[in-house]
């Protein structure tokens, strides 16, 4: 079987998802869709993971059999399949959470037609060696997220409008970096572009790339336009926030990896330097930002901010190791916080708030939930031998070895912070006594569905912190394809 037609059914199945779940906006029984839709994802996880396991060879697709650079070329390689099949496992796990959400209701077909936007919009930003097609499907991802957004029953808009201004922004800057990058290079393929840098090295072709990934950093929320993530995660229903939180900021982290190995000029001085201070920047106010919090899920959702500036880091040390360490860091995150955003849902949904001023105690209350919560807090906090230490570990190593010296105290100082907000999650939410909280130490029992929720997103973490050769494999086959820049370049174009 040829590799086209699960390539095919990747971009075919959103669309027919779509259009199902419109079907179902119109109904009254709105019970079926939910099942309709893990039956989807399932599907697609299927397809994901016969086109990961069962095809090692890199697929280049020209749409309408136009050649490179003048056409639409799609790159299917280790890092596109493998990562489509850990974001439709997480899909799968997340939408399933999402029937027993209480704030998403009727409005769940709006949930589901987002996220199928969504995996389209992921699918073809990990796939494409355009730019302009990247900012098309950036701007797909982008109204996703609105949709996703405006599937919270309370009809909230002032998350929506925190996540339209400042992205829009970022659009701006895509926009007019693609112009500069044109006009200096009369190129939009990825590859040809690299090629035109070999030759005419300018510093407008420089400085618009450094453009397209500030624009790009905008949307992935790096410092200093970070704000709309926390006003816009927290306040809206726990499944939309498990959604964006597990896939946008991540997809653009992915696309960012991409493109500083294509293009070297990004690897060089002084962007290098660069957007290592804004990696460190990152994760110094996000770490901040979620030392100031009293709900679970704001505190979370700056640790977002702050995880993705060891991403960040990692993606600009020309290392493949470091290359190894970024993406580990960012399954491991993907993991690990939805895991902790889905156990703050669940106190929503218990306990009516996850503010920790007013809950109290829940380790007596549900002691597998205070289980779940302290195993993925540790992690996120690099604990070892927990996927957290190995995911920290690495970066510090990368950084150590290439002798950014300050970026590595910046690391360790926010990971001693990071463990801070966690026990303070711990001790003020599941262990001490509050005579003005909503639950002191009242008994419930998670639902089927959030225990398997809770263990299928769980369980990857702690295996890949127990077992970490497992899929340091995958990942080292990842790196030593993108860091083979000129083979890619004559893959892509044909060479």
């Amino acid at each position: 079987m040829s590799q086209l037609l699960p390539i095919t059914a990747l971009f075919i199945l959103p669309i027919i998802a779509i259009i199902v779940m419109l079907f179902f906006t119109t109904q009254e029984q709105h019970p079926r869709v939910g099942y309709y839709q893990l039956l989807l994802c399932t599907l697609s996880l299927v397809i994901t993971g016969l086109l990961f396991l069962g095809f090692d060879r890199t697929k280049v697709i020209t749409m309408a059999s136009w050649p490179a650079p003048f056409g639409i070329t799609l790159l299917f390689d280790t890092l596109t399949k493998f990562m489509l099949l850990v974001f439709s496992f997480i899909g799968l796990v997340i939408n399933y959470f999402s029937l027993g959400d209480h704030r998403v209701g009727r409005s769940q077909c709006y949930l589901y037609c987002g996220y199928w936007l969504l995996m389209l919009g992921i699918t073809g930003a990990l796939a494409t060696v355009d730019i302009f097609n990247l900012y098309v499907w950036c701007e797909v991802i982008l109204v996703s997220a609105f949709i996703i957004l405006r599937s919270d029953i309370k009809d909230n808009t002032k998350p929506i409008l925190h996540y339209a201004t400042i992205n829009i922004t970022g659009t701006l800057l895509l926009l007019i970096a693609i112009g500069l990058l044109y006009a200096s290079t009369g190129q939009l393929n990825m590859a040809a572009i690299a090629e035109s840098i070999h030759q005419d090295n300018s510093a407008l072709c420089i400085s618009a790339m450094a453009l397209l990934l500030l624009g790009l950093g905008i949307k992935g929320a790096i410092f200093p336009l970070y704000f709309w993530l926390p006003e816009a995660y927290p306040n809206t229903s726990s499944s939309a926030t498990l959604l964006l939180s597990s896939f946008v900021t991540k997809v653009i982290m992915l696309v960012i990896l991409r493109l500083v190995w294509l293009w070297p000029p990004l690897q060089a001085q002084p962007l290098q330097s660069l957007f290592i201070a804004l990696a460190c920047c990152t994760m110094v106010f996000g770490v901040f930002g979620a030392a100031n919090e009293h709900r679970m899920r704001s505190i979370l959702s700056f640790h977002i901010i702050s995880q993705l500036g060891y991403i960040l880091l990692a993606i600009f040390i020309p290392s493949q190791l470091a290359i190894v360490a970024a993406l580990y860091f960012l399954i491991h995150n993907v993991f690990v916080k939805s895991t902790l955003i889905m156990v703050a849902g669940i106190i929503e949904q218990h306990c009516g708030t996850d503010d920790l001023g007013r809950v109290a105690e829940l380790l007596k209350a549900c002691p597998l939930l205070g289980l779940i919560c302290f195993i993925a807090a540790m992690s996120l906090a690099g604990i070892p031998p927990l996927s957290g230490f190995w995911a920290k570990l690495l970066v510090l190593i990368v950084s150590f070895t290439t002798q950014h010296y300050a970026a590595v105290i910046f690391a360790i100082i926010v990971s001693l912070l990071t463990l801070y907000s966690m026990i303070k999650i711990w001790r003020y939410g599941f262990c001490q006594a509050n005579e003005t909280a909503n639950i002191a130490s009242k008994p419930f029992q998670l639902t089927t569905r959030q225990t398997i929720s809770l263990i299928g997103l769980s369980i990857p973490a702690v295996v890949i912190g127990l077992l970490p050769i497992v899929i340091f494999p995958v990942l080292e086959r990842i790196a030593a394809q993108l860091t083979d820049t000129t083979h890619v370049i004559n893959l892509i174009l044909g060479g």
